[in-house]
């Protein structure tokens, strides 16, 4: 099951407010899926509980006789679709007649009469959502949308997300329209708003644990570079005693040099940190690097003299 699917089986459970939520939410359905006319009434939708949700809702404010056609699953190459039909006209004209009829078949705009309170309106969009919307993977990419057919439909579901403080952006698909926040926090509050509360508290703490591994990777990153910038600057360090050690020895260098110079061959794992800790004599981390320093460059004049 994906998060989107996820979330839209969450809104199928949930209640509505008042008597014309009810109507609200199968409005908000209606206007945003196709093959609804006069004659003829179908609802697409790939999730089985949507399509019994709508149904359900179907017959308790009409009456009618609903047909949910389920897919052919031995069609693997399919897209699973589940089909919200309606055979009878009357049963047609039955549902069409609480609303504005030429509203839900023209789709051109928003019947305002319909959702004139806030938790119609709030209804309106989860049926809205549910015919036409979906939800990226939060693990992937934060992404939700509403993918709407007509331009001032899209626009009046963005006047009524942005009424709720819900900051959607409009962009365009072929020929649909797409009202998408991209915002962790912004579909957080939508989710909460639509009523997938427990999708919500998910995402939440996905984000959370997200944060976390993202902190954790870049202490990790960081510690690595730091790792390999001191076995880098030890490495070169040995070389160069080394080549005072092959080429002088050590006995004409100032005996804290000598020390120096003992200590980092023998812990060339060492940082200069544990190396001041091992040092005999107490002496600072910037004191420890400016003897280190001293015999690399005795080093390098004994090269370039030679």
């Amino acid at each position: 099951m994906t998060y989107s699917q996820q979330v839209k089986n969450e809104l199928c459970h949930g209640k509505f407010s008042c008597e014309n939520c009810q109507k609200a939410f199968v409005y908000g359905m209606l206007l945003t899926s196709r093959g609804v006319s006069n004659k003829s009434f179908t609802v697409n939708t790939e999730n089985k509980l949507v399509a019994d949700f709508l149904a359900e809702n179907i017959i308790d404010l009409t009456g009618s006789i609903v047909t949910v056609q389920h897919p052919d699953f031995r069609e693997k190459n399919k897209r699973p679709i589940y089909t919200v039909s309606l055979e009878n006209t009357n049963d047609i004209e039955n549902i069409l007649k609480l609303y504005d009829k030429k509203a839900v078949l023209d789709k051109t705009s928003i019947n305002w009469s319909m959702i004139r309170n806030i938790c119609c309106q709030n209804s309106f969009l989860r049926g809205t959502y549910l015919s036409c919307g979906a939800m990226s993977n939060p693990e992937k990419e934060y992404h939700l949308e509403f993918c709407l057919s007509n331009e001032s439909v899209c626009d009046d579901i963005l006047d009524l997300l942005y009424n709720v403080d819900l900051d959607f952006r409009k962009a365009t698909r072929g020929k649909n329209f797409i009202a998408y926040v991209k915002e962790s926090q912004q579909i957080e509050d939508t989710l909460t708003y639509l009523g997938a509360i427990r999708s919500s508290m998910e995402l939440m703490n996905l984000k959370i644990v997200k944060e976390i591994r993202n902190t954790a990777n870049r202490r990790t990153n960081c510690e690595t570079a730091n790792i390999e910038k001191t076995v880098n600057a030890a490495v070169t360090q040995i070389r160069k005693i080394e080549y005072l050690l092959e080429t002088k020895g050590l006995d004409f260098l100032p005996i804290e040099l000598q020390e120096a110079a003992k200590l980092r061959l023998n812990n060339p794992d060492a940082s200069l940190s544990e190396l001041c800790e091992l040092s005999p004599q107490k002496i600072s981390r910037s004191g420890f690097n400016h003897r280190i320093k001293k015999l690399c460059t005795i080093s390098d004049e004994l090269r370039n003299e030679k």
